[in-house]
Formats: C-alpha cells, sequence, structure tokens
C-alpha cells in the first residue's frame, strides 16, 4: 500500500512565525519615519518663524538708524548678524527696500 503524504495547512503559529520578522522590520521603518518626518517638520517650522522675526527686527533696526538713534556703525553691526540668514541689500524685496521711507 502506498500512503501519500497530505500536507496539512500551516496553522497560526507556523505562519505568523515566518511573518512576524518582516511585520516588526516594517513597523519599525515607520516609526523612525514618521519620527523623522515630525523632526524636519518641527525644525522647518521653527526656522521659517525666525526669519520673520529677523526681518522685523532689521527692519525696526533700519527706521531706528533712519531717525538717528542708531549710529551708522552699530546698524552694521546688527545687519552682519543677520546677514547670514536674510536679504539686506538694496534688492527688491529686501529689508532696506522695506524699511525706505516714502
Amino acid at each position: 500500500m502506498l500512503f501519500l503524504a497530505i500536507a496539512r495547512p500551516p496553522t497560526f503559529q507556523t505562519a505568523w512565525s515566518s511573518v512576524a520578522p518582516y511585520f516588526l522590520a516594517v513597523a519599525v521603518a515607520a516609526f523612525v519615519l514618521a519620527a523623522i518626518v515630525v523632526w524636519l517638520r518641527s525644525r522647518w517650522s521653527d526656522n521659517s518663524e525666525h526669519a520673520a522675526s529677523a526681518l522685523e527686527m532689521l527692519s525696526h533696526y533700519r527706521e531706528m538708524h533712519l531717525q538717528g538713534q542708531l549710529t551708522e556703525e552699530e546698524f552694521r553691526f546688527i545687519k552682519s548678524r543677520t546677514q547670514g540668514s536674510e536679504k539686506v541689500d538694496g534688492s527688491p524685496g529686501s529689508v532696506k527696500e522695506a524699511a525706505k521711507p516714502s
């Protein structure tokens, strides 16, 4: 008599044990990606708020300089401190152009 081996369907434990490492890897990757996105968004929004406030401050200092409350040396020092992140030249839309009296 010839016995044929009939394949039994895998149980939940055997099926889960073969899939669990992949499931865990995908879950960890999703968590890390979400953490990176949150960190980048918070960093980006902090920089945009800082840039806007720096423009406002430089505009205020420009007005003080034009009114004679700040010397040329003081204003140049303040402008040089913010020059790395802001436009302070005479180009359209710059702080210098925005602060000119009308």
